[in-house]
């Protein structure tokens, strides 16, 4: 298909290519609270959280624009959320025991897991919900689906609307519509300062009418400001179509129905060559540094899987730099830090090459830069928050100094060339939950025979010349 894309507003949300959990009916229910024939469907409010629960199966979170609601399902007493978590950038499903007693709702949750998360902690290619993920998450399921709530159906408020496009335009892949309720008398720098509420809903059929209902807390309004609504259907991370903000009308409760015309916005393909640099698994932080430039762009896109795969599969040890020219467009795509953005090229389509002829990348030196383990052979070493890296740091003088993960380490080294060995290293003498990924560690240098600098990468051979271990540099 054409693609079709141009840098994020401040609009766009992290978390996007988790919602293959999101909703994906896009026909409208009746909206929670104004039927409660179905006995639990309604609004429920403690003094945490308020949950919608809308008789089509929809979940709404309405208090809190860092969690958003998915879906619920009930079976006899038994009750399962799935919520986004934008913060941790995961899908989480949660199951609670629950009893209606007139208009008093008791929850008692039991322990979320994970359907979809971007931590990794080994050298999966499946997902995997880190230690400290799961109980930050513990702490904060209790707030959400734990304890007594209250009927509340007049505690929230929503917008209905329609988003349209064009019927000769195309929507990309794994497409999502997202609304946005702004005040629109709220000026400040800081970014998100104007979101009263925001949704974000999966479109699964090539339509050309898009439904949408977006709750909201009627205390967050103020009686004497104006309101606008906004919409963009996102890609992949990328702004494909995006409409202007529409003042709402306001009427006795609320607002009026709204229409949203989302228009194209188009940008060319480019054709570019550099060397592709590997990240952490689950991370996405695989990246593209332009041949004898030190611009670097995120890989992304339909055809980003398949250039990776080709990539680990020409490589002879960890983290070679392989060129390849890419065709494909540069595009703004949500930052590690919210509300910031990063370029990604979005690949279209590539060829690799077989070597590194005319493709400089910036280099660091041996000396004087903080060299942070990511291999051990060929596996990648990933820790907890709470362990410390293991890295190297190489004086001019022949001493070199660094960590473990455990203990930390001295010694000199042995220099000629290319040449370099590790002869004599003293270590700490701690035990620690990472002493045998440290033991590892500590025969891969004593093992070091020469070593070899791809732009910022460094690898350590043995006398076999089989890769032992492999380094980041990150500059002092």
């Amino acid at each position: 298909m054409k693609q079709y894309a141009v840098p994020f507003a401040a609009l766009c949300f992290s978390g996007l290519a988790l919602l293959g959990c999101s909703d994906n009916d896009n026909t409208q229910a009746a909206p929670a609270g104004n039927d409660n024939a179905n006995g639990i469907t309604g609004v429920w409010q403690n003094e945490h959280q308020v949950l919608v629960l809308e008789a089509g199966g929809d979940l709404y979170l309405p208090m809190d624009n860092n969690l958003q609601g998915l879906r619920w399902q009930q079976q006899d007493d038994t009750l399962t959320f799935h919520y986004l978590d934008n913060q941790e950038q995961r899908v989480t499903l949660t199951t609670a025991t629950g009893q209606q007693h007139d208009d008093t709702l008791t929850l008692s949750s039991a322990a979320p897991s994970q359907e979809d998360s971007q931590t990794t902690t080994g050298d999966d290619e499946t997902p995997k919900p880190s230690a400290d993920a799961q109980t930050d998450n513990e702490d904060a399921a209790p707030l959400l689906f734990h304890g007594d709530y209250q009927r509340a159906n007049n505690a929230v408020a929503h917008i209905s609307g329609t988003a349209t496009r064009s019927q000769d335009s195309e929507l990309p892949d794994n497409a999502v519509l997202t609304v946005a309720l702004l005040d629109n008398q709220i000026e400040t720098g800081t970014p998100g300062a104007q979101l009263v509420a925001k949704r974000l809903i999966r479109l699964d059929e090539d339509t050309d009418t898009m439904p949408f209902r977006l709750y909201y807390l009627p205390d967050n309004l103020k009686a004497d400001h104006e309101y606008q609504i906004i919409s963009q259907i996102l890609a992949d991370g990328g702004l494909f179509y995006q409409s202007d903000a529409i003042t709402l009308k306001r009427k006795k409760h609320g607002f009026a129905d709204v229409t949203l015309p989302l228009t194209e916005v188009m940008t060319d393909s480019e054709t570019l060559r550099g060397a592709i640099t590997r990240g952490k698994p689950g991370q996405h932080r695989d990246t593209f540094t332009l041949c004898n430039s030190d611009r670097r762009l995120l890989i992304r896109g339909p055809q980003s899987d398949d250039l990776l795969t080709a990539y680990d599969n020409g490589i002879r040890y960890p983290q070679q730099p392989r060129v390849a020219t890419v065709s494909g467009l540069v595009r703004k795509v949500p930052g590690t830090q919210e509300g910031s953005t990063e370029a990604a090229l979005i690949v279209e389509s590539f060829n690799l090459e077989p070597g590194m002829e005319n493709c400089q990348l910036p280099t660091a030196e041996l000396t004087h830069t903080r060299w942070q383990l990511t291999h051990l052979e060929t596996d990648r070493i990933i820790l907890g928050s709470a362990a410390q890296v293991p890295f190297l740091t190489f004086n001019d003088d022949g001493k070199v100094k660094g960590h473990g993960s455990c203990n930390s380490l001295n010694g000199s080294y042995q220099r000629d060339g290319q040449q370099l060995a590790l002869p004599d290293l003293a270590t700490t003498r701690k035990a620690c939950p990472t002493s045998a990924i440290e033991n590892r560690y500590l025969d891969a240098l004593k093992a070091s025979d020469h070593f070899r600098i791809d732009g910022e990468l460094l690898t350590l051979f043995d006398k076999d010349d089989e890769a032992v271990a492999s380094f980041q540099a990150i500059y002092l």
